[in-house]
């Protein structure tokens, strides 16, 4: 069957035309569905060579008028009963893809072209008598008059309404942008509403501001897919009309007042639907047209109402692990029930749904308000160091069956060990640094035994060097020694030795060697005259070092740190793995589940340092006050006060100094 691209009805709405491809056929409505009474065919030869483009408007103030575009750039004039006359229109240089008549001149009538030109003819004329363009020459998918005025609105591709004065050619006299994408149609109200469908999914209902200067969105509507066409009802000025352009031959119509849903739906096409067009003479019908070939006669009473369809049950969770159901009538038992069969249910076989009424113990015992209360009850947020603080917690969640919590705890302590371990050993190393600077060498040089060698000088003995005896190994032809004693001048133990780096952390070794263990070196030649040459070439030379330089600073060449710090010093190592940005995302993803316990919890253990995982300062402050006000909510004071109390941040310690809740109880 051919398909319809178009449909139009007469001022009294009895009458029906379509356009097909190769004709427009004429029906009318008669009990109840449309009769079929004429068709016109499209001529074909040298002076006429007409082919429909989609649309076909009837003249709503003269019944003996009709007009359909091409895709030629013609405008065809007819006549119901005669066909198609000789006074027709070529002024687009594209197809010609909208045509309407003026609703109170029978001879005024207005066309849009794919090229973006807009054409307004006068029938008595033989040429327009105004051509009307935009600047961004998009094409016009739909024009509509104003109810008795010269001003009609188009839509195009660009998203805007544009309104023009017939009496004001190539004169935009007010435009609006009302959807992201284009605007595929439009439809006036008697009080000058529109409604607009576009591109972008949406029905929008617009109404004239009171200076009539722009348009207030009244009501919007999200459908399903774009919309090609939509049409008011004209006994309703709720009801919207409306078909797709995708593949599929729904008509929907639409109550504004409630948007989320359409109100009635229609599939009785096969393939999609083009065009809709209401009846005046019946308040509840309508006609569609698609691309199956059909025409279809519908009444608004034998739709399909979507609410029928729609669950009358749901369900929510709260923050704080409360379930909300909402259901059509009260719920008379607590425990799921099962769903019989039934033969005679219009939907065949009944299955049992997957949403039950119970109480799944699982999920109670990790959402239970009782856990949450228990745990802020033995949870701590201080002790001797954050890892015994995370076990004891995980130790705690284990106790109440909170098995994700106890795991996230453990995972934590983990995570965090290396970083802490790291600040106490910088810690160590800051301490030890203060007191070397306040040391001289000779209070850090232990007393050795003086001597006189042949010349005078001091020597130190062998016995200083290997206090607990010289070495088998150590004979007189060997230049080195390697044994449980190198480098060990002061006879300690090198198992509890912790790295290589404690001792040469700052390139130079850290034990007490003696001041007469190497001898002094050969004082250096005096500079050259090309030192003067150097400088001048930008290079800076340092000057020799003599022994009797006043600015040589003995103590710097030693270290002040005895044996004892030596060997607790802790090596701050840096790690390949980074741990905070995955601490950091498990912080907020327990914000986003709503465990605000969980966050301010790990925030108060951690003090200060929590700054080092959150994103900002005031997102553990905010978890923490959050926490506070759940906590007095369920009126444990006790707690409340001890997480103020104890909290390294002042702005939640403040707190202490306020007054939280005061409650006065007056007798008469």
């Amino acid at each position: 069957m051919e398909p319809f691209d178009g449909l139009s009805v007469n001022g009294a709405g009895t009458r029906v035309v379509a356009a097909a491809r190769s004709a427009i056929r004429l029906y009318s409505l008669g009990e109840g569905q449309l009769l079929f009474n004429k068709e016109h065919k499209y001529p074909r030869g040298k002076r006429h060579n007409f082919y429909s483009s989609g649309s076909v408007s009837w003249s709503p103030v003269c019944e003996e008028r009709i007009a359909s575009t091409s895709i030629n750039g013609t405008v065809a004039i007819w006549n119901p009963e005669i066909g198609l006359q000789d006074r027709n229109y070529k002024q687009h240089s594209a197809a010609a893809i909208k045509v309407n008549f003026s609703t109170h001149d029978r001879n005024l009538l207005v066309s849009g072209g794919k090229d973006g030109s807009i054409a307004c003819y006068d029938l008595r004329s033989k040429l327009p008598i105004g051509m009307f363009r935009t600047e961004c020459e998009q094409p016009i998918r739909d024009i509509q008059f104003l109810v008795n005025q010269d001003i009609f609105i188009t839509a195009d591709d660009s998203g805007f309404v544009r309104y023009w004065d017939v009496r004001k050619p190539g004169e935009v006299v007010k435009e609006f942008s009302v959807h992201f994408g284009p605007v595929n149609s439009i439809s006036v109200l008697s009080n000058n509403d529109i409604a607009t469908g576009g591109q972008d999914k949406f029905l929008r209902v617009w109404h004239p501001t009171s200076d009539d200067s722009g348009l207030q969105l009244k009501y919007w509507m999200e459908t399903m897919s774009s919309v090609s066409k939509v049409t008011w009802d004209p006994y309703n000025d709720f009801h919207l009309l409306s078909c797709s352009t995708i593949n599929e031959g729904s008509v929907h119509i639409w109550d504004s007042r409630r948007a989320y849903l359409p109100y009635v739906s229609f599939d009785a096409h096969t393939e999609t639907c083009t065009d809709v067009v209401w009846l005046h003479a019946e308040n509840d019908a309508f006609v569609s047209c698609g691309r199956d070939g059909r025409i279809i006669y519908h009444r608004v009473r034998n739709g399909e109402i979507a609410a029928r369809h729609v669950s009358m049950i749901s369900l929510d969770t709260g923050p704080r692990g409360d379930i909300l159901t909402a259901v059509k009538q009260h719920v008379q038992n607590s425990q799921a029930r099962k769903v019989s069969e039934n033969k005679k249910h219009p939907m065949g076989r009944v299955e049992p749904s997957i949403l039950t009424i119970s109480k799944p113990i699982a999920i109670a015992a990790d959402m239970s308000q009782n856990a949450f209360i228990a745990l802020a009850k033995e949870y701590r947020v201080e002790g001797d160091s954050f890892q015994e603080t995370c076990t004891v917690n995980a130790a705690i969640a284990e106790k109440y069956g909170q098995h994700q919590t106890a795991y996230s705890w453990r995972v934590i302590a983990t995570l965090f060990e290396p970083l802490f371990a790291e600040d106490e050993g910088t810690a160590e190393l800051n301490e030890l640094e203060k007191r070397r600077g306040s040391k001289s060498v000779h209070d850090v040089l232990p007393d050795q035994p003086e001597q006189n060698d042949s010349d005078g000088k001091n020597a130190t003995t062998i016995e200083t060097f290997f206090p607990n005896g010289i070495p088998d190994t150590l004979t007189a032809g060997t230049d080195m020694y390697f044994g449980p004693e190198e480098l060990n001048m002061q006879g300690m133990s090198s198992e509890p030795f912790p790295s290589v780096h404690a001792l040469f952390g700052n390139g130079r070794a850290e034990a007490n060697i003696p001041e007469d263990f190497f001898e002094p070196r050969q004082e250096l030649p005096q500079w050259s005259s090309s030192e003067s040459d150097c400088e001048e070439e930008g290079f800076h030379i340092n000057p020799p070092i003599s022994e009797d330089s006043s600015d040589y600073d003995e103590a710097s060449e030693f270290s002040g740190i005895s044996d004892e710090d030596v060997l607790r010093i802790k090596t701050n190592t840096s790690h390949v793995f980074d741990p905070l940005p995955m601490v950091t995302a498990m912080m907020y993803d327990f914000s986003d589940e709503g465990d605000i316990q969980m966050c301010a919890t790990i925030c108060l253990a951690m003090g200060e340092k929590a700054v080092r995982v959150v994103k900002q300062r005031s997102h553990a402050i905010g978890w923490i006050r959050e926490y506070i006000e759940m906590l007095e909510r369920l009126e444990l004071w006790n707690i409340s006060s001890m997480i103020i109390k104890t909290c390294k941040f002042s702005e939640v310690s403040v707190l202490g100094n306020e007054c939280r809740l005061a409650r006065s109880a007056m007798k008469k």
